[in-house]
């Protein structure tokens, strides 16, 4: 899915971009690296991603399996700081090689990804600083998903909300998937009470929801059904 990713343009790379020394990533100290393309230049990432150069690491600093392997290769330590998935760097790598024209095998690409994994890409794109129009893509692949994919759940839902200002049409998608869940009868007990929760201890969401659900009168029939099985 890294196609869905757009870099904003950077000029030519340098012309020996391609060489090494390669990077070997950890996020907060532990090593992730078996997620990642064996061969990531350094100056390919540092092109399309200035903002890694904070992190890199000397060699002393690597994890014993990373030292032994910058002993066959020059390899450089990247440790990513903050609350990233691993997969979901990985993605913004795999775009990034592309771009520079590096051959990857199949194995190297995710090509479905689910709401939960859009959501983890988006956060570490935003956190490099890169622009959030390089997302555009992604972000029509998860309205796609929200209307035709499995019910939201409630941590999900929290998270969009979060993310995307009420007037995108994400939070509409992803209402409209609530809605449609709940008529369909997707959800337990347990998962319309916690999201109503939700609903009512913040004011946006309360009226946002209240507001589409007075669309479907069924939507109470629907509710009921649920709560009597």
């Amino acid at each position: 899915m890294s196609y869905l990713l757009e870099f904003p343009p950077r000029g030519p790379l340098p012309s020996k971009a391609r060489s090494p020394p390669y990077v070997l990533f950890g996020i907060n100290g532990d090593d992730c690296f078996h997620h990642f393309p064996p061969e990531v230049p350094l100056d390919v990432v540092l092109h399309y991603v200035p903002k890694l150069k904070q992190w890199i690491l000397p060699i002393p600093s690597l994890s014993p399996k990373a030292q032994k392997m910058a002993l066959t290769k020059p390899y450089i330590g990247i440790d990513i700081l903050g609350p990233f998935r691993a997969e979901a760097v990985s993605e913004i790598v795999v775009r990034m090689l592309q771009h520079a024209g590096v051959l990857l095998p199949r194995k190297n690409f995710y090509i479905h990804p689910t709401i939960r994994f859009s959501i983890a890409i988006q956060e570490a794109w935003l956190a490099f600083e890169l622009p959030i129009a390089g997302l555009a893509n992604l972000h029509t692949h998860m309205q796609a998903l929200l209307t035709h994919g499995p019910p939201i759940q409630d941590s999900e839902m929290r998270t969009l909300w979060g993310m995307f200002p009420i007037t995108s049409p994400i939070i509409y998608e992803m209402g409209m998937n609530y809605v449609r869940s709940l008529l369909e009868k997707q959800y337990t007990q347990s998962q319309v009470s916690t999201i109503r929760l939700w609903h009512a201890g913040d004011r946006e969401p309360k009226t946002f929801f209240e507001k589409l659900e007075s669309q479907f009168p069924q939507l109470d029939t629907a509710r009921s059904e649920i709560f009597a099985e």
